[in-house]
């Protein structure tokens, strides 16, 4: 789910949020990449503007998840997953009442698909 969709679910539910960060850098080279695939980076803001106004929403998001009483949260870092899948799947399966299958989970991981590397 796209984070800024988080605003829209009903207040009346309890949820419980898996929220998955990443290095800025990788997002901004990952998004390049799906633009210039779509043919849709002619008139693409820089990244040091995308930079900001991802980094803006995300201060945003985070402050207004903290005053939601109804939504529990666990932030996961996805370049974190990648180096350390079975730490992650178990605070994941920890977070969601230990119904998982953690080494199910680890197996899922795949390096080689951790393309946006540290430059």
């Amino acid at each position: 789910m796209v984070s800024m969709l988080l605003y829209d679910l009903p207040p009346n539910k309890n949820y419980k949020v898996i929220f998955m960060k990443r290095k800025m850098n990788q997002i901004l080279d990952s998004q390049k990449i799906m633009l210039e695939r779509k043919e849709k980076n002619k008139n693409a803001t820089n990244d040091k503007k995308m930079g900001r106004l991802f980094e803006t929403h995300l201060n945003e998001i985070e402050a207004w998840l903290e005053g939601q009483e109804n939504f529990k949260i666990l932030y996961i870092s996805y370049n974190d997953i990648v180096e350390n899948p079975r730490k992650n799947a178990q605070m994941v399966n920890s977070f969601l009442g230990n119904i998982l299958d953690v080494k199910e989970m680890v197996k899922i991981v795949n390096k080689s698909l951790y393309r946006q590397i540290e430059k």
